[in-house]
C-alpha cells in the first residue's frame, strides 16, 4: 500500500537536520479501532533516505503495521519538528544486526541476544515530508540559523511544506476600508452616520 504517492527522496539538508544530534522520534501506527498508536523509537536514516526502526514480534506496533503499513514518524526539537509519512516493510532481524546498530547509535548497552525476543526491523519508505520550523502563532518570532534556513531551499519539492516567520517581517497593516468602517462606528457598533431616531 503506497497511498498513491511515490517514494520521496530526502533532501541532503533535511537529512542533515534529522541526524545533527540524537533524536527520539515518535512512531504513529494505526490501531485496529482506527486510533493512532504512538511509540518512542530508535531510528536511523539510511543512505537511501529510508528510516530504519526495530521492534519485537508480537508487540502492538508490529501487529499494527502487519495489518496496515501506513505510518508517520515525528522528529522534534522543541516547537520545531519534521514529520515523515510513508509505509513500512517488515524485515526479520534474526542475527540482531539492525537492533544492535540502533543500540550503538543511541549509546545503549542492552543485550538483546539474551532477552528471548524475536526482533523484526521496520523499514519505512518516505512518501511525504512536513516540516514546522515556526514558533506557535503569537509567540515571538525569530530568524532561524543554519541548517534551518537551508531547509527553505527544499520548498521546491511540492510535498514539502515549510512555515517560517522572519523576525524582521512586520504584521500586515489592516486594509484601509476596514479602518474607515471602524472609524464611523460608535462603541456599540452603531454607524456614526446612521440616521438618528
Amino acid at each position: 500500500m503506497s497511498n498513491g504517492r511515490p517514494r520521496l527522496p530526502l533532501a541532503p539538508v533535511l537529512i542533515e537536520w534529522l541526524t545533527a544530534k540524537i533524536r527520539y522520534p515518535v512512531l504513529a501506527t494505526i490501531g485496529t479501532d482506527g486510533m493512532p498508536s504512538l511509540s518512542v523509537m530508535w531510528a536511523i536514516i539510511e543512505p537511501d533516505g529510508s528510516v530504519l526502526m526495530n521492534t519485537a514480534k508480537g508487540r502492538r506496533k508490529y501487529l499494527d503495521v502487519l495489518r496496515d503499513p501506513r505510518v508517520s514518524v515525528c522528529f522534534e526539537d522543541g516547537y520545531e519538528y519534521v514529520t515523515l509519512e510513508g509505509t513500512v516493510t517488515l524485515r526479520d532481524d534474526p542475527d540482531f544486526h539492525d537492533i544492535e546498530r540502533l543500540r550503538d547509535r543511541y549509546g545503549d548497552d542492552s543485550d538483546f541476544r539474551t532477552q528471548g525476543t524475536t526482533r523484526v526491523s521496520l523499514l519505512m519508505t518516505v512518501r511525504r515530508v512536513l516540516t514546522h520550523l515556526d514558533r506557535l502563532r503569537g509567540a515571538p518570532s525569530r530568524r532561524f540559523p543554519e541548517p534551518h534556513g537551508a531547509i527553505l531551499e527544499c520548498s521546491l519539492v511540492r510535498t514539502l511544506r515549510v512555515a517560517v516567520v522572519s523576525s524582521s517581517r512586520a504584521a500586515p497593516a489592516p486594509h484601509p476600508a476596514t479602518l474607515r468602517t471602524r472609524s464611523r462606528r460608535d462603541r456599540s457598533g452603531r454607524p456614526l452616520d446612521a440616521p438618528r431616531t
